[in-house]
């Protein structure tokens, strides 16, 4: 025999270990990136529900320190829809409420998304939050339960949380 026609022993890879090579490489990839996907998808959805429930939480803890000193809740109809109407006491010379008078009036609405409050129908509107789906309330003489629905959007995904609260007024004086 010849020296050409020896077997020879070549160094690289043969064409069936090159394949298997790129098929399991192909498989890892795939895995990666649907960990990666997966991973920015809950990421996503724990993002905008941590933001709603914040944003519903200051919202109704406002609110509450706003209203928890009145005398009186009623619902009042406004150009864009109900409102919370709280009436608050009065003031005396040291800033100290009064029951026996009535102050101001603090009303508080939703308007196209957002939350807003004002002090007496005249005064300027105070947004308290955006994104709100719904807020409702329910008054039992000087109580007043508050619940307030907000969304956030976080990527894809739209995450909401509804919170509720129960506030009695301080100052409530019971019709006679």
């Amino acid at each position: 025999m010849t020296k050409s026609k020896l077997p020879r022993h070549r160094r690289g890879v043969t064409s069936t270990e090159l394949m298997v090579v790129l098929g399991l490489f192909g498989i890892l990839i795939t895995g990666v990136f649907s960990l990666l996907s997966t991973s920015i998808q809950q990421w996503s959805r724990g993002a905008g529900k941590s933001e709603a429930d914040d944003v519903s939480s200051l919202a109704l803890q406002k609110v509450v320190r706003l209203i928890e000193s009145g005398k009186s809740a009623t619902t009042t109809s406004l150009i864009f829809g109900p409102a919370l109407s709280v009436k608050m006491p009065g003031l005396n010379d040291q800033g100290d409420y009064e029951r026996t008078s009535d102050g101001d009036t603090i009303l508080v609405y939703i308007s196209n998304g957002k939350l807003y409050y004002k002090v007496n129908v005249g005064g300027t509107a105070i947004q308290v939050a955006t994104g709100v789906q719904s807020f409702t309330y329910s008054i039992s003489g000087g109580t007043v339960t508050l619940t307030l629905t907000v969304s956030r959007q976080s990527g894809m995904k739209t995450s909401q949380t509804t919170f509720s609260q129960r506030v009695a007024l301080r100052n409530y004086t019971a019709p006679i």
